[in-house]
């Protein structure tokens, strides 16, 4: 009998490919890891930017001229109490008013705002 070649992979084959291949699967976790992050950064960036158009869209549907000023408010969007700040401006046209909102996911507003949307609202 003669002794014939044994095939198939060395010991250090099987452990360097191991090491690639947990290199490779690190990299798909934490890419995957980072796009769940941003999909749900996104997710309250819209909702907050809805309830900016919310405010604007309540304050065209009152009818009435908005004398200038702040305003402070709350909206339930999303299953999330938002916290919005309206501030009411003169504009050079004296029937308009400049709307600026901005949307904070704190009750206190002193983080910076999730969203700012600007607004005019005409003389009825």
């Amino acid at each position: 009998m003669s002794e014939g070649r044994v095939s198939g992979f060395s010991l250090i084959e099987i452990l360097v490919t191991l090491v690639v291949l947990s290199l490779v699967l690190g990299g798909v976790v934490k890419a995957t890891g980072a796009q769940a992050r941003n999909a749900a950064y996104l997710e309250e960036r819209t909702m907050a930017h809805w309830v900016a158009m919310n405010v604007i869209a309540e304050r065209r549907l009152l009818n009435v001229f908005p004398s200038a000023g702040v305003q402070f408010g709350e909206e339930q969007m999303g299953r999330k109490q938002w916290y919005w700040r309206a501030t009411i401006s003169e504009t050079p046209e004296a029937e308009v008013r400049r709307v600026f909102v901005e949307v904070f996911a704190d009750a206190g507003r002193a983080e910076t705002p999730m969203s700012v949307l600007n607004g005019y609202i005409a003389k009825p």
